[in-house]
C-alpha cells in the first residue's frame, strides 16, 4: 500500500509540475540583463554573467527561465538584423491563411534584385534561430561569437544580396497538439522552399552559401534535388563542422560490401565534383586553423576551424571563411587560378592532402555510421507573427546544461545525435521552440 500511495503521490506531483506555469520577463531589460561593448551579457547591477541556477533545487524552473532568456535573445538579434542592418522578415508561406502555421526568413532589400552575388546563411539544428549559430555561446560568452552578424556586415559591405534561413522553425503548438508548417516540416524541406521560392527568382548570377553543423546536410539534401542549378550559380560552399554525408565508391569498389549499387545515399557523381571542387568544411580539431584534415567517406575538402570546440567553429574560422569565398568569386570571374584557405591550401590540394592522411579530424562523432542500408551522420499577420514567436523545439526546453561556462544541449544535437539525412525525415528537435 504505502508503494502504491508513494506512486500516486510521484504521479501527481508530476502532473503539478507540468501543469505549473512560470512567468518571466519578456526584455533584457526586465530580466535585469545587457550586452556590453564587448558584445557579453551582463546584470546591469553586479556585472555578472548570466546565472543558470538561481533556484538550487528545482531545476525545472531554472530550465525554463533559461528558455524564456533564449527567446529574449531570439527577439533581440532579430531586432538588430532589422534595425541595424537593414534586413527585412519575410513570414512563410506567403500565401499562408490567417491562422495558418507561419515560419520567418530574413533578406536583404537587394537579396532578389542584385544582379551579381547572393549569400545564403544556415544554422544548425536545435533552439537556434534566425541570425545565430549557438544561443549558448551568445548568453554565455560573446555575442558576436554565437550569432551570425559579422557573417550579415560582411557579406553586406562585399556587395552581396543576403538571405538569412530559419530551419529549425518547422511546426507550432495549437492547444497541445503539433502543426507542422506547410513548405518547411524539415530543415531539408525549409531550405527547399525557400531555394525555390526566393533563390530561384532572385536575378545573382553567383550565389554562396555558409552552412553551419546540420546545416550542411540540409544543403546537400539540395544539392542532389537541384544539382544543375548549384553547378550553373553556386560558386563556394563554405560549411563550418557539417555533418553531411557525401557517399562515394572508390576505384577498388571496396564500400560497396557496405553500400550496395542501388544504395540511393551515393553521391551522384556530379554532387561530388561539386563538393570537391567548390565546397570546403571547416571541422571542429584540435589542429591549428586550416590545417588540412583527412575525412572518413567524404572527398569534400576538409580543415582545421581552429577550435576543438563544435559550438565556436563559425566563429573561430570566420576570416578564413572570408577570404576563401573571396578567391572562390573572383576565380569564377577569372580574375585567380584558384581560392586558398589561409594557410595556402588550394580546394583540390586538400583533397590530395586528405589522400596524404597529414591529420585526422578530431571529433570522429561526424563520420557517417551505417544503419540498416542507410547513411546518417553523427552528431505577415500579427497572429502568424506572434505565433511563430512562441513554438517551441523540445531538444532546448529539455537541455538543462545552462550553466555559465556551459554549452546549450541542442546546439551540440548535431554533434551527438545519429540522423537520418534523408529529405523524408524529419530532424526530432524540430518540434515546438520559440523562433
Amino acid at each position: 500500500m504505502g508503494g502504491t500511495l508513494t506512486s500516486l503521490k510521484k504521479t501527481l506531483l508530476q502532473k503539478r509540475m507540468a501543469d505549473e506555469k512560470y512567468e518571466f520577463p519578456r526584455t533584457l531589460e526586465e530580466f535585469g540583463y545587457a550586452f556590453n561593448e564587448e558584445g557579453e551579457l551582463r546584470d546591469v547591477k553586479t556585472g555578472n554573467r548570466f546565472e543558470f541556477k538561481v533556484e538550487a533545487d528545482n531545476h525545472r524552473y531554472n530550465q525554463a527561465r533559461y528558455n524564456a532568456l533564449g527567446d529574449i535573445i531570439t527577439r533581440y538579434i532579430y531586432k538588430i538584423m532589422e534595425s541595424e542592418y537593414g534586413l527585412r522578415r519575410v513570414y512563410l508561406p506567403e500565401d499562408a491563411a490567417e491562422d495558418e502555421p507561419k515560419t520567418l526568413i530574413f533578406l536583404s532589400d537587394d537579396a532578389l534584385t542584385n544582379p551579381d552575388k547572393l549569400l545564403l546563411l544556415v544554422h544548425g539544428s536545435g533552439a537556434v534561430r534566425a541570425g545565430q549559430w549557438a544561443r549558448s555561446i551568445i548568453i554565455n560568452d560573446d555575442l558576436h561569437k554565437g550569432s551570425q552578424l559579422p557573417y550579415i556586415k560582411w557579406a553586406l559591405d562585399e556587395g552581396y544580396g543576403l538571405i538569412v534561413f530559419n530551419t529549425n522553425i518547422n511546426s507550432v503548438d495549437r492547444n497541445g497538439e503539433e502543426v507542422k508548417i506547410r513548405g518547411h516540416s524539415s530543415p531539408e524541406e525549409h531550405f527547399k522552399t525557400v531555394w525555390e521560392d526566393f533563390v530561384g527568382r532572385a536575378k545573382a548570377k553567383n550565389i554562396g552559401i555558409v552552412a553551419h553543423s546540420y546545416g550542411g546536410a540540409a544543403v546537400l539534401e539540395n544539392v542532389r534535388l537541384h544539382t544543375e542549378q548549384f553547378l550553373d550559380r553556386v560558386f563556394a560552399l563554405a560549411m563550418t563542422d557539417s555533418v553531411h554525408a557525401l557517399l562515394y565508391r572508390n576505384e577498388e569498389q571496396e564500400m560497396e560490401a557496405v553500400f550496395p549499387k542501388d544504395n540511393p545515399r551515393i553521391t551522384d557523381e556530379r554532387v561530388l565534383d561539386f563538393y570537391i571542387k567548390r565546397a570546403m568544411n571547416w571541422a571542429s580539431a584540435f589542429d591549428p586553423l586550416d590545417t588540412p584534415l583527412k575525412t572518413s567517406m567524404d572527398k569534400c575538402p576538409t580543415v582545421s576551424a581552429g577550435t576543438d570546440k563544435h559550438e565556436y567553429t563559425s566563429d573561430s574560422c570566420k576570416a578564413s571563411v572570408f577570404k576563401w569565398l573571396t578567391e572562390a568569386l573572383e576565380k569564377r570571374l577569372g580574375l585567380r587560378s584558384e581560392p586558398t584557405a589561409s594557410n595556402g591550401v588550394k580546394s583540390e590540394e586538400s583533397v590530395q592532402s586528405q589522400s596524404e592522411g597529414k591529420t585526422e579530424a578530431m571529433d570522429s562523432k561526424a563520420s557517417p555510421v551505417v544503419t540498416d542500408g542507410s547513411v546518417v551522420p553523427t552528431h505577415g499577420d500579427k497572429q502568424g507573427a506572434e505565433e511563430v514567436l512562441t513554438s517551441k523545439t523540445d531538444a532546448d526546453s529539455t537541455g538543462g546544461l545552462m550553466e555559465s561556462g556551459k554549452t546549450d544541449n541542442s546546439e551540440a544535437e548535431d554533434k551527438k545525435n545519429i540522423k537520418n539525412i534523408d529529405s523524408s525525415q524529419t530532424d526530432s528537435t524540430d518540434k515546438k521552440e520559440e523562433l
